[in-house]
């Protein structure tokens, strides 16, 4: 049962067998956020981690292929009929949420990155309760703000996928297919 939950979190087994195209939309687009957010402990961490240098530039690719995977389920939703039935409001909400924090994000990275200082400080500000003053950036709000909605919403939305496989019934059964009876 470990293995299987394993590979199931890890790559994702099941989606595997039935989309091979969501699969790898989706692949792309939580493992670019995993190297993202990765990358985002500079701006949480005092000192700076050493070895966050050696991820700026995978996680320039990274966020190429989080706007892929994002664009990708996306258009899934959009142009699946059977998908297009099921999806709400809130599905396209949160994936134009995502893509809106992640462009922006983009934004930030190749066109105001003198300002990346002044962002960390601002961010280590609120964690030491000691406020800095927030470089004046349109983008900047668009992004910060896009990542506070996100965060208000994230627990009552349907991405709370990832906890919920721990308490799937189904997921965590044990299969005799596995050889796991």
């Amino acid at each position: 049962m470990v293995a299987r939950m394993t590979r199931e979190v890890l790559i994702f087994e099941s989606l595997f067998r039935a989309s091979r195209r969501t699969w790898i939309f989706s692949w792309l687009f939580h493992y670019a956020l995993l190297i993202v957010l990765i990358r985002h402990l500079f701006f949480v961490t005092d000192p700076p981690l050493s070895w966050l240098v050696w991820i700026f530039t995978p996680s320039d690719i990274a966020a190429w292929m989080m706007v892929l995977g994002l664009f990708g389920l996306l258009l899934r939703r959009i142009v699946v009929d059977r998908i297009r039935y099921i999806s709400s409001p809130s599905d396209y909400l949160m994936l134009l949420l995502l893509l809106a924090i992640a462009i922006t994000g983009m934004l930030l990275r190749y066109t105001a990155h003198h300002e990346i200082f002044a962002v960390r400080e601002f961010v280590l500000g609120i964690i030491r309760f000691s406020l800095r003053d927030l470089p004046s950036n349109l983008i900047l709000y668009i992004h910060l703000g896009s990542v506070a909605l996100f965060l208000a919403v994230f627990p009552f939305s349907k991405l709370m996928h990832f906890p919920a496989y721990f308490f799937s019934p189904s997921h965590s059964q044990f299969s005799s297919r596995d050889g796991e009876n």
